[in-house]
């Protein structure tokens, strides 16, 4: 599976290192990426010093930011860099 690299020890991946703000954006129809796998990376962050969002569009699929109503996903994206900045 293409995704099982993210979560081995090759990936040289430290969930629990403090980081910069994440946002992870799911679509909820995203067939390549499942929002329910989405949600899982986020979940998968420890440091409780640094900041992991996680928002799910339903009725989105994996091409989120260039379908109709792409506006929607843009205004959180924003609204969120506002708050984290």
């Amino acid at each position: 599976m293409a995704r099982d690299p993210l979560f081995k020890s090759s990936a040289k991946l430290d969930l629990k290192k403090t980081h910069e703000p994440l946002l992870f954006i799911a679509g909820g129809n995203d067939h390549i990426f499942p929002a329910d796998f989405t949600k899982k990376m986020a979940d998968a962050y420890k440091d409780k010093n640094s900041m992991v969002d996680y928002k799910r569009f339903e009725g989105r699929s994996h091409f989120i930011a260039g379908e109709k109503g792409w506006e929607e996903v843009a205004g959180y994206v924003l609204d969120w860099l506002k708050k984290v900045n």
